[in-house]
């Protein structure tokens, strides 16, 4: 039974701030919120007040909890947590007050408001009338999620938006203010202030961003630009920000003006220095060290928080934290990040900052020769503005830029506009040559089968576990749709401990990858445990928690947090201030060992790739997919100098292998996956329907499937195209269809088309459930085991890499006339870890079963020995095709369970016709000694007596 209420000192009041991190732990320990209404009488909430609630939110029980709270917050004289966990005792909710008086005892975050010094502020700019009058917004907000989210709400905005970090030089009466000096202004152009002066206080910004539902204080300017001969044509105009600090100094308003005789869409005119870019495109090359990161972990071990630690970036608000990465949002995120070398820092490099590092690198690094800058880019739609003499030609070839009108603006033009805008604007920095790739998988358990196929192996692995559970507990896995949440009924049950053996053996059986322009790769991957949490974890219970990795002290591809006092784990607090220097010191630390570890691959780059990876996204962007044709990639590519196919190709192989660009050349030559959302959606949303409550269904298929389609996808693990069809509606186009999709499927052996079935039908057996119990393995004819040796420093394991087992049994299946379905029925397996197969030798039918294990795969076979070793040829061949597909680069062992110790198993060597122990001191030779072992390789037995 849960702990009784106990009387003890009262904390903190609470405040209506506090709303989203109450209802955040009422939703985390599972209050159920129909009962709301009693929660509301305990609260102290009279009869008629929740009457009134209940009206006036028509009954949705998410709405009038939190309605009951705030009215609690506003009405109670004292709210404190002491109030609800005694509320929620009183209505027998014990194992929830239990969970939240355990959570406040530790997380002083939650009940004691923190003194977070940072702060952000977004510039966006509105366009009133084209090319003429603009509407520049410059809001700001103490929460950088919420800032963003807010700012998307405004529909007119032209550019994205600037995003600006300060602190208060004051903390305590602290004001921001913006100045602007009109001596700066140049001719034809005016800067106009709302309501001078632009001065915001932290107090406002505090106060504002508390209210429910928040706000953002806000200080607005109108620009506009009128014509004249002399009027300049562009704007670049700074604005000094007083009252803060900041590694932003000033503010620029970069403008240019539309041509007079535009009327109703603005045509910019391109102020370009002359034929700067020819030898920087042809010539230009930078050597970067490069280091592609992994982040592995359940769900909900602070995955995406420990991302946000490592680049000093503010934990996200608390009601985010409630639940794991949903299916319908990307499951695969990728993060580019640049290294500060000397300081240990990383930071989030987004497009229009990798634009001003690429203007350092054009304007200071690259001699100017005497062309015309778009005699280089090959664009057919531009028109060079005529000029009236001779004269004029020599003044504009001496000393001013050739003014270019734009047509039809290519997306090279655009990416190179934005690059020398950054250049004459003064904020272009020294490019960063040490990258980091940081690939975030989502946690989801579907995708550890799946993501070998779309992801490439790191340098390192950050394997995330939460140090509040026990390295040996199960972890529950639950797929959340919003505020949905569907638990998954799987014998595929990780314990952090089994995610971190599973891991460290999976990923190092992963071959690097070879491709263009990489000149240096590290010799293996490393893998560094970050344990989250900490602040809720005493110091015996980490130290017991690094005894149980003892293992891994002597494994040097593990980096350890201190050797010497035997600490692998790195604990860590995701939940530190942003901006305190607990959570900058917190971050350098973790930086510092991983730079370290020397785990960056080395890359001279072409410095046009930079360029052509950001036009792919932004055009990609503009057309509002997620991916481009090869027509549209070519004609970016040719703007570059990518001029050959050969070039493309390099370029394309490149990003598919160190960014999450996708490009499968041999199966959709004509699709480029900028972005891989539309494969992995419809793929996790495909095993949702599988899992999720049958009245969440259309939160994942609008229409959603019919009970025949589902029972057919669950049982049995068939589908059709016309089910990824209504899946994907919002993704597939004429350029990309669900016919296409089942192409790169089938090509990826994710999939298989069913033999002596219905037309059109598909087998997926990631779909399938997992199995209930086990079937005694025969004794005839012993398991057969299909596995990876791992020597961990003297210590043998056994492993397979993930994604492994369904690749195996679609290869099988696609084995035409010789392997097929089993019926549906209690005798055979079909699920998503065990499958019973007909294997058909010489006329007969046999069955086989091929069980997943997560260490090893077992083949069990009830009789006739003597078709043995063809059983066994046929899936040793699927397994090596796998491999193949998966990039691993061991070959695969074959062995039994030894007779004699439970722990050890007996591996057949490599002339077949021997053992040997991995743990006894056994010297007994089962290949020689039983024939229930033997008759998996007589045919080796046969050809050595002969």
């Amino acid at each position: 039974m849960a702990t009784p209420f106990v009387r003890r000192k009262s904390i903190k009041e609470l405040g209506i701030g506090h709303l989203s991190e109450i209802f955040s732990l009422l939703v985390k320990h599972g209050f159920p919120f129909v009962d709301y209404d009693d929660l509301g009488l305990q609260l102290g909430l009279s009869r008629s007040t929740l009457d009134i609630i209940t009206h006036q939110n028509s009954g949705n029980v998410d709405s009038c909890v939190i309605e009951c709270l705030k009215a609690w917050l506003q009405g109670d004289p004292e709210p404190t947590f002491d109030v609800l966990i005694q509320a929620l005792r009183e209505m027998e909710e014990n194992t929830v007050a239990d969970g939240i008086e355990k959570e406040i005892l530790y997380i002083d975050t939650l009940y004691t408001p923190v003194q977070s010094y940072l702060y952000f502020a977004q510039v966006v700019y509105e366009t009133q009338r084209p090319g003429r009058e603009w509407l520049m917004r410059v809001i700001f907000g103490k929460d950088l999620d919420l800032l963003a989210m807010h700012i998307n709400k405004f529909k007119k905005v032209d550019e994205e938006s600037i995003e600006i970090s300060f602190q208060f030089k004051d903390n305590d009466d602290g004001f921001i203010e913006l100045c602007f000096n009109d001596e700066h202004c140049p001719k034809g152009w005016s800067v106009r202030p709302h309501q001078p002066p632009l001065k915001v206080s932290r107090s406002a910004i505090d106060k504002y961003g508390s209210m429910s539902p928040p706000r953002f204080p806000q200080c607005l300017i109108t620009i506009t630009a009128t014509s004249g001969e002399d009027a300049a044509q562009e704007l670049i105009y700074p604005v000094t920000m007083r009252g803060v600090k900041s590694d932003t100094e000033k503010i620029f308003i970069t403008l240019t003006k539309g041509t007079i005789k535009q009327s109703h869409k603005s045509s910019a005119k391109l102020s370009i220095p002359k034929g700067k870019i020819e030898k920087w495109l042809e010539e230009g090359e930078v050597e970067l060290k490069v280091t592609r990161i992994n982040m592995h972990g359940p769900p909900r071990a602070g995955k995406t928080c420990s991302q946000r630690l490592l680049l000093n970036e503010p934990p996200p608000p608390f009601y985010q934290l409630t639940g794991s990465t949903p299916v319908v949002c990307p499951a695969v995120q990728a993060t580019r990040i640049s290294i500060d070398d000397k300081n240990k820092k990383w930071k989030r490099v987004e497009i229009d900052d990798l634009l001003s590092q690429l203007a350092s690198t054009e304007v200071d690094e690259v001699p100017m020769p005497q062309k015309d800058i778009f005699a280089c880019l090959d664009v057919p739609s531009l028109e060079k503005t005529p000029a009236k003499n001779k004269q004029t030609i020599n003044k504009l070839t001496e000393k001013k830029p050739t003014n270019i009108k734009l047509t039809k603006k290519p997306m090279v033009v655009e990416v190179f506009k934005k690059i020398l805008g950054a250049s004459e604007a003064g904020k272009s920095r020294k490019l960063s040559t040490n990258w980091v790739y940081f690939i975030d998988s989502g946690g989801q358990p579907a995708y550890r089968e799946l993501l070998p196929l779309f992801t490439r192996a790191a340098a390192l692995n950050i394997i995330t576990i939460d140090l509040t559970k026990p390295l040996d507990e199960k972890c529950e896995f639950q797929y959340c749709i919003g505020q949905h949440t569907s638990a998954i009924k799987t014998n595929l049950k990780y314990s952090n401990l089994d995610i971190i053996q599973s891991t460290i053996s999976s990923e190092a059986m992963f071959s690097p990858i070879k491709f263009p322009y990489v000149s240096q790769n590290p010799d293996h991957p490393h893998y560094l445990i970050l344990g989250t949490r900490k602040e809720l974890v005493t110091e015996e219970n980490l130290k017991a928690m690094n005894e149980m990795l003892i293992e891994y002290k002597a494994n040097k591809k593990v980096i350890k947090h201190n050797e010497r006092q035997d600490s692998i784990i790195f604990p860590v607090n995701t939940m530190l201030p942003g901006g305190s220097k607990e959570r900058e010191e917190a971050s350098m630390k973790i930086c510092t060992e991983i730079s370290n570890a020397r785990v960056a691959m080395t890359i001279k780059l072409p410095i046009r790739l930079f360029p052509f990876e950001i036009s792919l996204q932004i055009e990609a962007k503009k057309m509002n997919r997620s991916f481009l044709t090869k027509e549209e990639v070519i004609e970016i590519g040719k703007q570059l100098r990518l001029d050959k196919e050969s070039d493309i190709n390099d370029a394309l192989q490149y990003l598919h292998n160190v960014t999450i660009i996708l490009y499968y050349h041999d199966v959709l030559p004509n699709l480029i996956f900028v972005d891989p959302k539309p494969i992995l959606d419809v793929l996790s949303h495909l095993i949702a329907i599988t899992y999720v409550n049958h009245t969440d269904l259309h939160l994942i298929a609008d229409p959603p499937p019919s009970s025949k389609e589902r029972d057919c996808l669950i049982k049995l693990g068939l589908f059709k195209e016309e089910l990824l069809a209504i899946i994907g509606k919002e993704i597939f186009n004429n350029d990309f269809r669900p016919s296409d999709m089942i192409r790169l499927l089938n090509y990826l052996h994710i999939i298989a088309k069913a033999e002596n079935r219905e037309e059109g039908d598909y087998f997926f057996p990631c779909a399938l459930q997992s199995y209930d119990k086990l079937k005694d393995p025969p004794t005839e004819i012993q398991p057969l085991i299909i596995a990876w040796e791992i020597d961990n420093s003297g210590t043998t394991n056994l492993a397979i890499p993930q994604g492994l087992f369904p690749l195996t049994i679609v290869h099988l299946l696609k084995q035409k006339g010789d392997i097929g379905f089993t019926p549906v029925s209690k005798e055979y397996y079909r699920c998503h870890d065990a499958m019973s197969l007909h294997v058909y030798i010489e006329g007969e039918k046999y069955t086989i079963d091929i069980i997943n294990l997560y260490t090893h795969i077992e083949i069990h076979l009830d009789d006739c020995k003597r078709f043995c070793p063809q059983i066994r040829r046929f899936v040793t061949k699927a397994i090596t095709k796998s491999r193949i597909e998966l990039r691993v680069g061991k070959n695969f062992i074959f062995a039994f369970k030894c007779h004699i110790n439970e722990q050890c198993y007996c591996i057949v060597q490599e002339d077949k016709f021997s053992t040997r122990c991995t743990y006894c001191r056994s010297r007994f030779n089962i290949l020689q000694k039983d024939d229930s072992y033997r008759c998996w390789f007589s045919d080796f037995q046969f050809s050595s007596l002969g």
